[in-house]
């Protein structure tokens, strides 16, 4: 059994209002994908068409980067039908017929991607006979296609700074002229259709300007016959071809005599690929204004108006060859408002945006009202070893069982090997790949896009791949590359270790812990989300919500607390551990060490070295569990710094035995400042310059073999001890 292939339609964003000027009525837009993910929406605007135009540009996230902007800026009033195209640099042109006081002609303005202005506004021509500019994008320029009230159509080349190379005039001939459209071709060269006598004609130009003979002739040839062929709109295709919509009476049965939409494909040499293919719902009638945009994949978008209701926008999607992918389907909600006049434009994969006139008010009149939409192929394994591929769209690939090798290619894709060892390719684009078994791999390249593993074992990321999710509720291990990544946990205990790079890591609703290594790594945890460790090989302060941190390695870190009870260990180095707030338990480890409790009831631990202690406010604990941890002789005890509490801080020396010559753990006696007296486990204090020197005799020779400095007080009294 063979990989089954299924496509659905998706909003990427629900329907918004694409104007941000909002005064009067808002008409006739245009709309335009941006290469780089964003689009652009130009519409006209004014009480009444025919007045100024504004233009808004978005960015690949939907947030508006430029907003309102007026392209005629050097008309005194008005201009109307405003054409979008993006140049072959990332600019974007917009071209209009001025219809202002003087009548400018056919007047044009480039902007970049953001919406500053480049090429401030320049004429494409100054006739007042001259209108219904169309244009669109060429090698190192563009052309743009213009009526005049002769009757002529008529083309003029450009370059991308709006210098004029060439031109034509009367390409029509002795063809009457309506409506007219122009695409680009693969090839470089490009296409006019128009409305001639009630049928859409063609002719098609090379890169140059020079007409391309069609069946020895260069004359315009018929592209739909039959019936009342209007407003035409034209795509080219990646395989050279280019696809026509329009509106065509022809169709017979419950639509005889009343208009449908009609999609026909077109070879690059005029040879007709796929004629006559019923775009709309046989039985719908009266269908118009349809637009068409083609996708990365050669998939055929067509929109179109719909009467039935209120007036709604219908979408339907064709594979390159002119075969439909599904039925019609609503695009707008017609409920309460008139949507007319759709403009469609792809964007980035299979993602298009759809613009079009509502009746619908923004506050002061009609709006544009604009959607953006994507198509998701899926494929699904027959459970096999197989080979499945994606394409340019956003694919859902399940491998099912056996070994597949899964290759998303372009587009946003989501690769599911399911059982077995699966090898999977992402492709450009943001993939996600699901991986279920150790002997599944994941593969990308530099540059292809920021990639999510998604695993429900343990998982360390391949090279170029940016984002683990662990899943499920196990106790799962996590490791990043060199990339700055982003680890997530689960609900399990999970071990995240980013490796290089910035890391970003959140460990979910278990004890998790978080290996750091890079200033800028980033640890997150909830409250009550299980009692977390950072294990660190460079200086840390703990997040929120973060219990314990143990320094790694044997350099010289520091290693702060936070507002909760830490634990804090250091490692073989000089360490500087403080706790902050909370209860907190603070182990220096080996190494000379500086422990501060910090605010509340803190036990410090100074281990081996000679280490300096200073408990903060609170009652506070410091805990000697073996006599080396702070030896006779200055350079070798360890020192209670930052004042002394009696009442309130205690020395914890119950570990110690304090008799060496007999078996078991004996406490200490505590003979106040007497002299030692030759007898095993005596403890003593003296004066010394304003401190205290606490001294520890546990082998009987009246000898100090432990020592403590206590600053700040000039006495010990027996309860200052646990002995």
């Amino acid at each position: 059994m063979a990989a089954t292939i299924d496509y659905d339609l998706v909003t990427l964003r629900s329907q918004f209002q694409a104007n941000t000027f909002v005064t009067w009525n808002q008409w006739t837009p245009d709309v335009l994908g941006l290469s780089n993910g964003g689009h652009v929406v130009a519409y006209n605007n004014g009480p009444d068409f025919g007045w100024a135009m504004k233009v808004d540009f978005y960015g690949a996230d939907g947030h508006l980067l430029a907003g309102a902007v007026t392209p005629n800026m050097g008309s005194t009033s008005a201009g109307g039908e405003p054409s979008l195209t993006e140049l072959d640099n990332g600019n974007v042109l917009i071209i209009w017929d001025d219809n202002s006081v003087g009548n400018l002609g056919q007047q044009a303005t480039i902007f970049s991607s953001t919406g500053q202005v480049v090429v401030s506004q320049f004429d494409i021509t100054t006739s007042v006979n001259d209108f219904r500019p169309q244009v669109t994008t060429l090698a190192g320029g563009f052309v743009v296609s213009y009526m005049d009230t002769a009757g002529n159509l008529n083309f003029k080349v450009f370059d991308n700074d709006g210098a004029y190379q060439s031109g034509l005039t009367d390409i029509s001939g002795s063809l009457s002229v309506a409506n007219p459209v122009i695409t680009a071709l693969e090839d470089g060269g490009f296409v006019v259709a128009w409305t001639a006598a009630n049928n859409i004609v063609a002719r098609i130009f090379e890169a140059d300007g020079s007409p391309r003979p069609v069946n020895g002739s260069t004359d315009p040839f018929t592209v739909g016959a039959g019936g009342n062929n209007l407003q035409p709109a034209v795509a080219a295709l990646p395989n050279g071809n280019f696809a026509v919509a329009y509106s065509d009476t022809g169709w017979g049965g419950p639509e005889a005599g009343s208009a449908g939409i009609t999609l026909t494909v077109v070879g690059p040499g005029g040879n007709i690929v796929k004629p006559f293919v019923h775009v709309n719902t046989a039985g719908a009638s009266n269908e118009s204004d349809p637009d068409i945009t083609v996708l990365e994949n050669g998939f055929i978008v067509v929109t179109w108006t719909d009467p039935a209701g209120n007036n709604e926008i219908m979408g339907r999607i064709f594979d390159q060859d002119g075969n439909p992918i599904g039925s019609p389907l609503p695009l707008s909600d017609s409920a309460g408002s008139d949507d007319i006049k759709s403009a469609v434009s792809a964007i980035l994969a299979g993602q298009f945006i759809t613009a079009w006139q509502d009746s619908e008010s923004d506050g002061d009149g009609g709006r544009i009202t604009a959607l953006v939409s994507e198509i998701v192929r899926t494929t699904t394994g027959d459970g096999a070893n197989e080979t499945l591929n994606g394409d340019a769209l956003r694919d859902i690939i399940h491998g099912n069982g056996g070994n597949d090798t899964i290759n998303g290619f372009g587009g946003n894709d989501t690769l599911d090997g399911g059982a077995g060892a699966d090898t999977m390719f992402g492709g450009a684009g943001d993939d996600i790949y699901i991986v279920a078994a150790a002997g599944d791999v994941t593969t990308e390249n530099a540059g292809e896009g920021t990639d999510t593993v998604r695993s429900y074992i343990d998982w360390v990321l391949a090279n170029h791949v940016e984002r683990l999710e662990l899943q499920g509720a196990g106790n799962l291990n996590g490791t990043g590359n060199a990339l700055a990544n982003t680890l997530v946990g689960n609900a399990g205990n999970n071990l995240l270790n980013g490796g290089a790079g910035n890391d970003y890591m959140v460990g979910g609703s278990g004890n998790d812990t978080f290996i750091v290594a890079a200033a800028g790594d980033s640890t997150i945890e909830a409250a009550a989300g299980g009692t977390d460790t950072v294990r660190s090989y460079i200086n840390w302060t703990l997040g929120a919500n973060v219990e314990r941190l143990e320094l790694q390695g044997s350099g010289n870190l520091n290693g702060t607390g936070n507002t909760l009870n830490n634990t804090l260990v250091g490692n073989s180095g000089n360490n500087s551990l403080n706790g902050g707030d909370g209860n907190d338990y603070i182990v220096g480890g080996a190494g000379n060490d500086t422990l501060t409790g910090g605010v509340g009831n803190d036990t410090l631990i100074g281990g081996a070295g000679s280490d300096i202690l200073n408990g903060g406010t609170g009652n506070d604990r410091f805990d000697f569990d073996l006599v080396s941890d702070s030896p006779a002789g200055p350079a070798l005890r360890d020192s209670i710094l930052g004042g002394f509490a009696h009442g309130f801080d205690r020395i914890d020396l119950a570990t110690i035995d304090a008799n060496t010559l007999v078996a078991g753990n004996q406490a200490f006696s505590f003979i106040g400042s007497a002299a030692f007296s030759g007898v095993a486990g005596q403890l003593r204090y003296t004066n010394y310059s304003g401190n205290v020197i606490i001294a520890a005799d546990v082998n009987g020779d009246s000898t100090a073999d432990m020592q403590i400095l206590v600053a700040g007080t000039t006495f010990m009294t027996g309860t200052d001890f646990i002995l």
